[in-house]
């Protein structure tokens, strides 16, 4: 955790006082309406308002303007460059998703192919077994036909 040395705070309270000596006043006065005492244990009444500058010191103002557009151009460049790395990354993951989609398109168009194969395979199958039979019948009936003629019967 940062701190805030002595000079430090002293510093930003010359900011802030240099800044808005109004809302400065406001804010020293609820301090020492919480009891802040001196070194003889005296407590404070009021501050007096002409405690603080009259109005904003412009040099200060022009310097504090300064600093904070630097800052707003420097935090615009940050998040531009995470925008971009943002925007990087997520074609990157879209590209990826792409590739994993043609994947799976192709995984199921040869899972379409094996199945198309394996229905041609059984008819052809089927088609070998039918023509088994009818070659098998005709022998029977090639056979019959040749016990009956040579018994001198004809069934035709």
């Amino acid at each position: 955790m940062p701190m805030l040395g002595h000079r430090g705070f002293r510093q930003l309270l010359v900011c802030e006082i240099l800044e808005d000596p109004g809302r400065a006043h406001t804010f020293f006065g609820r301090l020492v309406r919480l009891g802040i005492v001196d070194d003889t244990g005296r407590t404070f009444d009021k501050v007096p308002r002409e405690m603080f500058p009259a109005e904003p010191d412009p040099a200060f103002t022009v310097r504090l303007l300064e600093i904070m557009e630097e800052s707003g151009v420097r935090a615009e460049a940050l998040v531009g460059r995470l925008r971009s790395e943002n925007e990087e990354e997520g074609q990157s993951m879209v590209a990826l998703a792409g590739q994993e989609n043609i994947a799976q398109n192709e995984a199921a168009l040869a899972l379409a192919r094996v199945e198309q194969e394996r229905e041609s395979l059984a008819i052809i199958q089927s088609a070998n077994e039918q023509m088994a039979l009818m070659q098998l019948n005709a022998r029977l009936h090639e056979q019959l036909c040749h016990t009956m003629s040579g018994a001198g019967r004809s069934f035709f």
